[in-house]
């Protein structure tokens, strides 16, 4: 489960910092340490990259599921919908 990694004003900071920024480097480097020690994996580059591979692989899916629901909730679809994890995977990309 995501909420106990990173919690909802860690997400609306990090929201704030550039993506490429050191802040948000140091939140993607403590969020890769916090997911690997959650999945029993080790925080290296072979977990950074199917990080990665998981965000580009499910990202897609994740934005049109969000806009269908909008619609069927009776609101209009954001073109901001799925950009709530863009900067995470964005500040992970810096560490390659």
């Amino acid at each position: 489960m995501i909420a106990p990694i990173c919690s909802t004003s860690c997400r609306k900071r990090a929201r704030a910092a550039l993506e490429t920024s050191v802040r948000a480097a140091q939140i993607a480097e403590d969020w890769l340490e916090r997911s690997a020690r959650a999945m029993k994996k080790e925080p290296d580059r072979t977990f950074l990259d199917w990080q990665l591979t998981q965000y580009r692989k499910y990202h897609a899916r994740s934005v049109r599921y969000q806009e269908l629901m909008a619609i069927l909730q009776g609101e209009a679809a954001s073109n901001q919908a799925g950009r709530q994890w863009s900067w995470i995977a964005e500040a992970m990309k810096q560490k390659l």
